[in-house]
């Protein structure tokens, strides 16, 4: 995964929100959560081919926190 990535999956908060896995500019998966930190972190590992395909591709990660 790229170290970029790998360091926003690490500070994410306990919170909700959305997440948006980028490779350059274009997204290449977005998904939800009721805590960000824990869902990111099971990204880490791979554990099926989305899985693989985000630790492979993605250089980028955006995510929002929900109030």
């Amino acid at each position: 995964m790229h170290e970029m990535v790998f360091e926003k999956i690490k500070t994410a908060p306990n919170a909700p929100g959305v997440y948006i896995f980028y490779k350059n500019s274009s997204p290449l998966y977005v998904g939800k959560a009721s805590n960000l930190k824990k869902r990111l972190q099971s990204y880490l590992k791979i554990t099926d081919i989305k899985n693989e395909m985000l630790n492979k591709e993605a250089n980028k990660l955006k995510v929002i926190e929900l109030q």
